[in-house]
């Protein structure tokens, strides 16, 4: 089954997504800040199949939540 760990690593939150499919999926992780003038983060990565990937956000504050899946 495809899924993402997530975790947060100081200014950093971190996904490690695997794509259990066989055909390449996209997948999203986004890094919600703490501080109101940071902005939040989206990014995407597109994962072969039968493949993991990291995926990654920045905040220049602390980072509040991180949410990762295909997206």
């Amino acid at each position: 089954m495809s899924g993402c760990d997530t975790w947060i690593d100081g200014e950093w939150g971190k996904a490690q997504c695997y794509n259990s499919s066989a055909v390449t999926k996209t997948f999203k992780i986004v890094v919600t800040c703490v501080d109101f003038w940071d902005p939040d983060v989206t990014n995407y990565a597109d994962i072969p199949a039968q493949s993991q990937g990291t995926l990654a956000g920045h905040c220049w504050g602390a980072v509040e939540s991180v949410v990762a899946g295909l997206a």
